[in-house]
């Protein structure tokens, strides 16, 4: 995450050729991708130390 942030902060200034969107904004998108799996792997480890059931649709039963 810390390389996603650099590469963010250098590519603020290119934009996408087809959506002509600011490239650091494509890459917030991988940054933010990256908290998120961070957030559910924290939780599945906590729902399996605790011994919680873990369904694969993610609705704990």
């Amino acid at each position: 995450m810390i390389f996603t942030w650099q590469i963010m902060d250098v590519a603020r200034f290119q934009t996408s050729p087809a959506l002509n969107l600011p490239m650091n904004q494509v890459y917030a998108g991988v940054l933010l991708g990256g908290v998120y799996l961070i957030i559910c792997s924290i939780r599945l480890i906590v729902l399996r130390v605790t011994g919680e059931s873990v369904s694969v649709t993610g609705e704990n039963s």
